[in-house]
């Protein structure tokens, strides 16, 4: 099996009995459940360091190894130690990306004013069409406002007001 074959967070959810956990963690002090989770992060994260010596110290990447110690280093480790590796390696991965996510979620960026109609502004389409002509890709041909318009509308406002402003 190849590492991208693997699915993070099926491996165990036929173990575990979901109703239970929730009512278990419904009755779990939450300064304790916060330590708790600041402790396992803390071992993730030791865990992970770690990895990193190990893959230093076997993988291709070790640093300062002669090409026979690379050779030999494929005998170092046995295949059920490989396989515990790789998964350890992606489920520490998946509860760090998530974690980091949670505590850090994207900012929202400002909503846009209601979209305007490509038909709106026909006076720019035509201005900016003569400017860049049609685009042709086989039987299809697009004009250059309205690729701008569907591709990245903001430029498509941006290039519109600075069009009205040099015009009017």
């Amino acid at each position: 099996m190849h590492l991208q074959d693997r699915q993070v967070g099926n491996n165990w959810s036929g173990c575990l009995n979901w109703q239970r956990l929730g009512d278990f963690m419904s009755n779990v002090d939450v300064k304790f459940l916060q330590n708790l989770v600041a402790q396992i992060s803390t071992a993730l994260a030791t865990i992970g360091q770690q990895m990193g010596n190990l893959r230093n110290e076997i993988g291709t990447t070790s640093h300062g190894k002669s090409l026979e110690e690379l050779k030999e280093r494929n005998n170092k480790i046995d295949n059920l130690t490989k396989e515990f590796l790789i998964d350890v390696t992606i489920v520490v991965a998946a509860f760090l990306i998530r974690t980091f996510e949670n505590e850090n979620p994207r900012t929202k960026t400002a909503p846009i004013e209601a979209k305007q109609l490509y038909t709106d502004d026909e006076e720019f389409n035509e201005f900016w069409d003569e400017l860049y002509g049609e685009f042709e890709m086989g039987i299809y041909s697009f004009p250059a406002s309205e690729i701008l318009f569907n591709v990245d509308y903001l430029a498509y406002l941006n290039e519109s007001k600075k069009y009205s402003e040099d015009v009017g």
